[in-house]
């Protein structure tokens, strides 16, 4: 290996710097080698010499460094220490507070401890007041429950009660289909009357010998037609009294009694006058007559009916009110029951002395009063009885012939009558039983809804 230093002139070499590698010029007459030896020697000495001064500075180095980190680790360890000596004390400062908060903390958890026993307490007495709370809700259920079936159940009298009021109506509607036929009957003897009058004024040359006979006769007719008449009107006056107050069969049955009753007075006069002119032997006279008397009656008869269906509307005018009264009495038993079950669970939960309940049942008490003196005031009237003797009533058929036969025996009248009565079922019975049960049981309906 040959260096490019030995390929420079001599003139160019230099020298080593003092204190240096001693360099060795060789003289031209050298080898070549021993110069390259020569260099390379002192190529590493110098090396040498480089890597030493390196390593000594940074030894230096090193040294310097270690002392600035020990020196730094030295106050990070002060700080460190003073650190620990601030936090120590606070540590002290804090154990102090512990203590004195461990302290209260005891106090405290044996206060929390009684007012735990105090709570444990309350809600063990909740727990039954939850309980009991349950039990009485159950029990309102049921009451509830009860209620809605006696509800259902008064409505169900309700239509009962609406079903009889139609059967009633349809009953009113078949009399006065009857009264219809009646009129007519009226107007077929009122056209026989006309034809009886023109005989009549044929045959008044043949009443001229008799003049004097029918004049007392007609004095005597006269006489027991005003009777007649006056009874008549006290009749028609009682039956329209017991029209307002009754249900439409027993007006019929009056209007019937007060006409069989006109109808006998009418007979008897006609009957006493028709003898007298039969004796004298004129039968056409004693027929006319008889017409004439007849014609009379159902005169009177049809201002009679005219009356009795007046007072039959006014009496199903009453009915229909007094039922619209027992519902809404019924209506109002209810929500009072409901009422009072709600006061009462109310009052259970509140905690009220039992003399709440005393005061309750005396309240309840007073409503039923009230309850059964509203049932006896809204209540429909009672039926007529039935009637006896001569004011019993005939067959519809006898009504229009009623100066045609003679008058039965009174036990024979009464007889027919009770058959007649218990014939026809009364449809004022039938609203009587209903309307009792109906408040029977809006009653027994507050008295199991207030108690429990």
């Amino acid at each position: 290996m040959r260096s490019g230093h030995n390929d420079l002139p001599r003139r160019q070499r230099r020298a080593p710097r003092r204190g240096g590698p001693s360099l060795y010029l060789p003289d031209d007459d050298e080898s070549d080698e021993s110069v390259d030896s020569e260099v390379e020697r002192l190529a590493v000495e110098s090396i040498d010499q480089w890597r030493q001064a390196q390593l000594e500075k940074k030894e230096q180095e090193a040294a310097a460094l270690v002392e600035a980190a020990k020196r730094e680790e030295r106050e990070l360890w002060e700080d460190r220490l003073e650190q620990m000596a601030n936090s120590l004390r606070l540590v002290e400062a804090r154990e102090a507070e512990a203590s004195s908060e461990l302290r209260k903390l005891e106090a405290q958890a044996s206060e929390s401890d009684k007012q735990r026993d105090a709570l444990v307490e309350q809600l063990r007495e909740l727990r039954n007041e939850a309980a009991r709370a349950n039990a009485e809700k159950a029990s309102l259920r049921r009451r509830l429950e009860k209620a809605e079936e006696s509800i259902q159940q008064l409505e169900s009298d309700r239509d009962e009660l609406e079903k009889g009021i139609l059967r009633a109506r349809d009953f009113c509607a078949g009399k006065e289909d009857e009264v219809h036929k009646l009129r007519e009957e009226i107007k077929t003897h009122a056209s026989t009357a006309a034809s009886l009058e023109d005989e009549v004024a044929a045959l008044e040359s043949a009443l001229l010998t008799a003049r004097e006979l029918v004049a007392q006769r007609d004095e005597q007719l006269a006489e027991a037609s005003h009777r007649s008449a006056a009874a008549l009107k006290a009749a028609s006056a009682k039956l329209a009294e017991a029209a307002a107050r009754q249900q439409k069969e027993a007006v019929r049955t009056a209007m019937q009694v007060a006409a069989k009753a006109q109808a006998r007075a009418v007979a008897k006069a006609a009957k006493a006058a028709t003898e007298a002119a039969a004796a004298k032997h004129y039968p056409q006279v004693q027929a006319a007559l008889r017409g004439a008397e007849e014609v009379a009656a159902r005169s009177e008869m049809e201002a009679v009916a005219a009356a009795v269906r007046k007072a039959e509307e006014k009496a199903a005018a009453e009915l229909e009110r007094a039922v619209e009264r027992e519902r809404a009495m019924c209506k109002m038993a209810i929500s009072h029951a409901v009422a009072h079950a709600l006061a009462d669970e109310r009052s259970r939960r509140a905690g009220e002395p039992p003399a709440g309940e005393r005061k309750q049942e005396a309240a309840q008490q007073v409503q039923e009063a009230a309850i059964r003196s509203a049932m006896w005031q809204v209540r429909p009237p009672a039926p007529i009885v039935e009637c006896k003797g001569e004011h019993a009533l005939p067959p519809p058929s006898q009504a229009g012939n009623a100066s045609s036969y003679s008058s039965p025996p009174p036990q024979s009248e009464a007889a027919e009558g009770a058959k007649y009565n218990s014939a026809q079922p009364s449809a004022s019975e039938m609203a009587n039983s209903l309307h009792r049960e109906a408040i029977e049981r809006a009653l027994a309906v507050a008295r199991g809804e207030s108690r429990p």
